[in-house]
Protein backbone atom coordinates (compact mmCIF):
# COMPACT_ATOMS: atom_id res chain seq x y z
CA UNK A 1 0.00 0.00 0.00
CA UNK A 2 1.04 3.68 -0.27
CA UNK A 3 0.77 4.33 3.46
CA UNK A 4 4.43 5.33 3.70
CA UNK A 5 4.30 7.83 0.84
CA UNK A 6 3.52 11.37 1.97
CA UNK A 7 3.42 14.23 -0.49
CA UNK A 8 4.15 17.80 0.50
CA UNK A 9 3.32 20.87 -1.49
CA UNK A 10 5.25 24.13 -1.05
CA UNK A 11 3.39 26.69 1.00
CA UNK A 12 4.21 30.34 0.41
CA UNK A 13 4.43 32.09 3.76
CA UNK A 14 6.18 35.40 3.04
CA UNK A 15 9.00 36.92 0.97
CA UNK A 16 12.27 36.76 2.92
CA UNK A 17 14.54 38.60 0.46
CA UNK A 18 13.75 41.19 -2.21
CA UNK A 19 13.48 40.19 -5.87
CA UNK A 20 16.61 42.26 -6.53
CA UNK A 21 18.60 40.38 -3.87
CA UNK A 22 17.30 37.03 -5.16
CA UNK A 23 18.41 37.96 -8.68
CA UNK A 24 21.87 39.01 -7.44
CA UNK A 25 22.27 35.75 -5.47
CA UNK A 26 21.21 33.75 -8.51
CA UNK A 27 23.88 35.47 -10.62
CA UNK A 28 26.55 34.96 -7.96
CA UNK A 29 25.67 31.26 -7.65
CA UNK A 30 25.64 30.90 -11.44
CA UNK A 31 29.14 32.40 -11.44
CA UNK A 32 30.31 29.65 -9.06
CA UNK A 33 29.39 27.08 -11.73
CA UNK A 34 30.42 29.12 -14.79
CA UNK A 35 33.81 30.31 -13.57
CA UNK A 36 34.32 29.42 -9.92
CA UNK A 37 34.88 26.45 -7.63
CA UNK A 38 31.79 24.66 -8.98
CA UNK A 39 32.88 24.39 -12.62
CA UNK A 40 32.70 20.59 -12.41
CA UNK A 41 28.90 20.91 -12.02
CA UNK A 42 28.55 22.55 -15.47
CA UNK A 43 26.35 20.54 -17.81
CA UNK A 44 26.69 21.38 -21.52
CA UNK A 45 23.63 23.21 -22.79
CA UNK A 46 22.22 24.07 -19.37
CA UNK A 47 22.69 26.96 -16.98
CA UNK A 48 23.32 25.88 -13.40
CA UNK A 49 23.95 27.65 -10.12
CA UNK A 50 25.37 26.43 -6.85
CA UNK A 51 27.77 26.65 -3.94
CA UNK A 52 30.65 24.37 -3.07
CA UNK A 53 31.59 23.59 0.51
CA UNK A 54 34.56 22.11 2.32
CA UNK A 55 34.33 21.93 6.10
CA UNK A 56 36.77 20.61 8.65
CA UNK A 57 35.30 18.17 11.15
CA UNK A 58 35.73 18.65 14.87
CA UNK A 59 38.65 16.76 16.41
CA UNK A 60 37.72 13.43 17.98
CA UNK A 61 39.94 14.25 20.96
CA UNK A 62 40.56 17.72 22.36
CA UNK A 63 39.39 21.05 21.04
CA UNK A 64 39.43 22.51 17.56
CA UNK A 65 39.20 21.04 14.10
CA UNK A 66 40.83 18.13 12.32
CA UNK A 67 43.41 18.81 9.61
CA UNK A 68 42.63 15.44 7.96
CA UNK A 69 38.86 14.90 8.23
CA UNK A 70 36.43 16.92 6.10
CA UNK A 71 32.84 17.10 4.89
CA UNK A 72 32.60 18.11 1.22
CA UNK A 73 29.43 19.50 -0.34
CA UNK A 74 27.78 21.02 -3.36
CA UNK A 75 24.28 22.47 -3.39
CA UNK A 76 22.82 23.63 -6.66
CA UNK A 77 19.87 24.10 -8.99
CA UNK A 78 19.37 23.71 -12.73
CA UNK A 79 18.31 25.31 -15.10
CA UNK A 80 18.88 28.73 -13.51
CA UNK A 81 15.81 30.64 -14.72
CA UNK A 82 13.31 27.78 -14.46
CA UNK A 83 14.78 25.42 -11.85
CA UNK A 84 13.55 21.87 -12.27
CA UNK A 85 16.08 20.27 -9.96
CA UNK A 86 17.55 21.37 -6.66
CA UNK A 87 20.08 19.01 -5.13
CA UNK A 88 22.46 18.74 -2.20
CA UNK A 89 25.47 16.40 -2.50
CA UNK A 90 27.39 15.73 0.71
CA UNK A 91 30.36 13.40 1.12
CA UNK A 92 31.61 12.55 4.60
CA UNK A 93 35.40 12.28 4.76
CA UNK A 94 36.10 11.78 1.03
CA UNK A 95 39.62 10.56 0.25
CA UNK A 96 42.14 11.48 -1.07
CA UNK A 97 40.60 14.77 -2.28
CA UNK A 98 38.27 16.59 0.10
CA UNK A 99 37.11 19.69 -1.80
CA UNK A 100 33.37 19.98 -2.55
CA UNK A 101 34.00 21.48 -5.98
CA UNK A 102 36.17 18.53 -6.97
CA UNK A 103 34.29 15.57 -5.46
CA UNK A 104 30.63 16.68 -5.12
CA UNK A 105 30.05 18.99 -8.10
CA UNK A 106 30.63 16.18 -10.67
CA UNK A 107 28.01 14.06 -8.86
CA UNK A 108 25.51 16.92 -9.19
CA UNK A 109 26.35 17.12 -12.92
CA UNK A 110 25.89 13.38 -13.51
CA UNK A 111 22.64 12.99 -11.58
CA UNK A 112 21.04 16.23 -12.82
CA UNK A 113 21.99 15.34 -16.41
CA UNK A 114 20.20 12.01 -16.12
CA UNK A 115 17.13 13.60 -14.48
CA UNK A 116 16.91 16.39 -17.11
CA UNK A 117 17.09 13.78 -19.88
CA UNK A 118 14.50 11.58 -18.16
CA UNK A 119 12.12 14.54 -17.71
CA UNK A 120 12.76 15.79 -21.25
CA UNK A 121 13.85 19.25 -20.11
CA UNK A 122 15.22 21.17 -23.10
CA UNK A 123 18.64 22.84 -22.84
CA UNK A 124 18.40 26.54 -21.98
CA UNK A 125 21.82 27.59 -23.25
CA UNK A 126 23.69 27.23 -26.54
CA UNK A 127 25.91 24.18 -26.10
Amino acid sequence: SNDIIRRFKPQIVRRVITEKTAKQMKEILRGVVDEGTGRSAKLTGYTAAGKTGTAQKARLVGRGYSQKRFVASFIGFIPVEKPTIAMVVILDEPQPIHFGGVVCAPIFKKISGEILTYLGIEPDEAG
